[in-house]
């Protein structure tokens, strides 16, 4: 059983809800709601009060991985160039840590990937991943490791899936190049 948190605050129609997966915004009166998801989908309900039936629509985010895969060939977090490990998410070893900059560790499992934090974790799955894209070190950027999922259509849009190496510091450089080395050779 894993960690979960939710949190939602109400004024009036609008409600804004936090969670492990992020924040959604919803808006309607008794009826009709529409919201804005975590996972950037929109979601319209309407209802008949009262009957138990419900009328639900999505739309916004794009259709299985394929559409993903297109939308995601965005600018890397450090704006730098990168190089594209792998359209896919390999990983056939034992699990395996690497210690990353600002008490970050990201753990490969064949299964998934976790990036830990001070307080906080992301799992991602091995199916959900994308592309996996590296950003080597240079005297102004830091390196990085970002597990692209479908729903960053516009890019680097939060750290949950990078983990950064501090390119000033050389055991940060050796770490990184070694995982690189290691999803490099599926």
């Amino acid at each position: 059983m894993g960690f979960s948190y939710r949190k939602s605050l109400k004024a009036g129609p609008i409600r804004v809800t936090a969670s492990k997966s992020g924040i959604s915004y919803s808006a309607g009166v008794k009826g009709a709601r529409v919201t804005k998801r975590a996972d950037g989908r929109v979601q319209t309900t309407v209802s008949a009060p009262g009957t138990g039936m419900r009328y639900t629509t999505s739309s916004g985010r794009p259709a299985g991985r394929q559409a993903g895969r297109t939308a995601v060939r965005q600018a890397p977090p450090n704006g730098g160039p990168y190089t594209v490990l792998g359209e896919h998410y390999a990983w056939a070893g034992e699990p395996a840590r690497f210690k990353g900059f600002a008490f970050r560790r990201v753990t490969l499992y064949p299964d998934r990937v976790e990036i830990r934090r001070l307080v906080a974790r992301t799992v991602i799955p091995a199916r959900d991943i994308v592309e996996v894209r590296a950003g080597a070190p240079s005297l102004s950027t830091h390196a990085y490791l970002w597990f692209v999922v479908p729903g960053e259509l516009h890019g680097y849009t939060s750290g949950r899936h990078v983990i950064m190496f501090n390119a000033l510091r050389p055991g940060h450089r050796r770490t990184w190049r070694r995982l690189v080395e290691a999803l490099g050779q599926r």
